[in-house]
């Protein structure tokens, strides 16, 4: 009964260590996901402080009162600019968010994982102890 009992501990440890394994590997993919949403969010923050520059230097050489397209068209792509920003950064932090709860899950599932091995351990230890007692 004894046996039985360590069988199923085992059996239970090595069904944790695979949820482990997936776990693992989820939070490998968020971490490149979180990477490439971060240098997203960098580079349409670079283009719209970019677009920014350019409309100053447009205003500063024409002044507030230009009537063509071209500084119309200039707010609508600092407007654009500024949306991208806001959703990649809005993105980052989600995936960032994600991460940490994955993370988080990953080290309980650890502890879970050590725990159930303790006590496997232990039962070994008696086991061993009991068979030189015989």
């Amino acid at each position: 009964m004894v046996i039985n009992l360590l069988k199923k501990k085992q059996s239970v440890a090595s069904y944790f260590k695979l949820q482990y394994m997936v776990l693992e590997n989820e939070v490998s993919i968020l971490k490149a996901k979180s990477q490439k949403a971060e240098y997203l969010t960098e580079k349409c923050r670079e283009e719209y402080l970019s677009a920014v520059k350019d409309i100053s230097e447009l205003q500063q050489f024409f002044g507030f009162s230009l009537g063509n397209r071209t500084y119309d068209d200039s707010l609508l792509i600092i407007h654009k600019k500024y949306n991208e920003f806001l959703s990649n950064q809005n993105m980052s932090e989600e995936l960032k968010k994600q991460l940490y709860e994955k993370k988080h899950l990953l080290v309980l599932q650890k502890r879970k994982i050590d725990h159930l091995n303790d006590i496997i351990k232990e039962h070994r230890f008696f086991e061993i102890h009991n068979d030189l007692g015989e």
